[in-house]
């Protein structure tokens, strides 16, 4: 797991939208032949979004920002990976920088299921996840930073919209407590 965690932090740092293009072996056009089917569950996300975010901090404050998010295919692709950049749109520091992170995803050779790793730089974070589709929605699932159950939740899928929301559970999954939200919009099209 180690070698698997080192080499995706590699490439996921060393990705920016003006560097996706000098990066050798990083950035691809579309989906790996073969493999079309398979990338369809994210692969509808694949370009640049614009969203408005809630986050419920566990002392009941809310902080309400603009993100934007882009999704890119990579090695071969074979993944995808996603860039997200969180600002605060309080008025006195509109363009403060509050979230950033990406995220590396591949589907499972032997399921339908996902691989998703994410990383957060400006808290630390390091996250794991199983991905799938539930019903009308796809569902990623792991821990946080204090081992306990976290589930991020893509809903409402339209061509140019979907909600996306993240629940933390403090009691071993019997209840959960909203710790984001977003209305997100494709942007471009």
């Amino acid at each position: 797991m180690t070698k698997l965690v080192s080499t995706i932090l590699a490439v996921a740092l060393a990705i920016t939208p003006t560097a996706s293009q000098t990066v050798k072996g990083l950035a691809a056009e579309q989906a790996y032949p073969g493999l079309a089917d398979k990338m369809a569950l994210f692969a509808q996300f694949v370009g640049d979004w614009e969203a408005d975010a809630i986050v419920y901090n566990p002392d009941g404050s809310k902080v309400t920002g603009k993100a934007e998010w882009h999704w890119s295919w990579i090695l071969e692709g074979r993944a995808l990976q996603d860039v997200y950049i969180l600002r605060s749109s309080a008025a006195q520091e509109a363009s403060r920088v509050i979230g950033i992170g990406t995220g590396v995803r591949f589907p499972e050779t032997k399921s339908d299921g996902w691989r998703v790793v994410y990383i957060g730089p400006m808290n630390g974070f390091l996250y794991t996840f199983s991905a799938r589709k539930v019903g009308d929605e796809i569902v990623l699932e792991g821990k946080d930073e204090n081992d306990a159950p976290m589930r991020w939740i893509f809903s409402e899928i339209k061509r140019r919209s979907f909600h996306w929301r993240a629940e933390v559970s403090q009691d071993a999954g019997k209840s959960w407590q909203l710790a984001q939200e977003m209305s997100v919009r494709r942007t471009g099209l």
